[in-house]
């Protein structure tokens, strides 16, 4: 699908909302959408346009609407169809922009967990990436990451980003966990990418969680997991704990682990080696429990 223009973007939004666009900005980031934020009449929109994976789009009306209905702060759809989608726009700056205080991050963090035991309240049908809008393509939850992870660590032994030892080493956690992936059958909606620039606050506040196309159906520590390795900071993941619930928190490390792993596979040349130091930090966490 071709790219759109600042253009085509306000004349799709003038079109659909029936008004004159006051402003408009290309916010796109990553390969998926193209992300556009318009005024319109003092009001904020967002436009994403699909570029490679049609049905992201549904997804992410899809998961919007699910969350709505749980009182979760999340983007209300606007207009859909087939190759875009208008929603609100959630106030503030995300949370890897905005300046915060000590004591904002921790409310904000807190705030963040209370949002997200309402996410995870919602059940869905397989495991994994979805393959429509609210079902997983996997039937459990290991088949899941066992894709997910031992595909990227072959990858990155194949690459000599690993050596072959820390190849087996990371099969051996792998094996020391994979009872828990066997057992889990409680198939959660998932944001699947939960990080820093996914959330937002504005003016010191907890204001949304926005970006929602890469949910997916599995183990709710997943997403806490995944935000762990993206903050690296243990208190914040605990200070969201405390509106969250009691939960194993090694588990939490171990789908932090999961996730930098991936990423030693998967990132460019440029970035890959900072995410082996925290892959390598992460492992060294893991094996002190055993």
């Amino acid at each position: 699908m071709k790219n759109l223009s600042l253009i085509e973007a306000k004349k799709i939004l003038e079109v659909e909302l029936g008004s004159k666009v006051d402003s408009i900005k290309d916010s796109s980031f990553g390969g998926d959408h193209l992300i556009f934020i318009a005024k319109i009449k003092k009001k904020m929109f967002v436009l994403r346009y699909s570029l490679r994976n049609k049905n992201s789009i549904a997804i992410q009306k899809a998961v919007s609407e699910s969350w709505r209905e749980k009182d979760v702060k999340v983007p209300k759809t606007i207009i859909f169809n087939k190759k875009y989608l208008i929603e609100e726009c959630i106030p503030g700056l995300d949370a890897n922009a905005a300046k915060l205080s000590k004591t904002e991050k921790k409310k904000v963090f807190r705030e963040l967990g209370f949002q997200l035991r309402k996410m995870h309240s919602v059940r869905e049908s397989g495991y994994g990436d979805f393959i429509s809008a609210r079902k997983g393509r996997y039937k459990s939850w290991k088949s899941f990451c066992d894709i997910y992870f031992l595909k990227s660590l072959r990858g990155s032994l194949k690459k000599g980003r690993v050596s072959r030892a820390e190849y087996d080493n990371a099969r051996e956690i792998y094996k020391n966990y994979s009872p828990h992936l066997k057992s889990f059958n409680k198939p959660t909606l998932l944001h699947g990418d939960l990080c820093l620039p996914n959330f937002m606050v504005d003016k010191g506040k907890f204001s949304g969680i926005i970006d929602l196309a890469d949910a997916r159906c599995g183990d709710p520590l997943f997403d806490i997991g995944t935000l762990h390795q993206h903050t690296r900071d243990e208190d914040l993941i605990r200070e969201l704990l405390r509106n969250y619930k009691k939960t194993d928190f090694n588990l939490i490390i171990f789908y932090a682990w999961l996730v930098s792993g991936k990423k030693v596979n998967s990132y460019n040349e440029k970035r890959w080696k900072k995410k082996k130091k925290q892959w390598d930090m992460f492992s060294r966490q893991l094996i002190s429990q055993f």
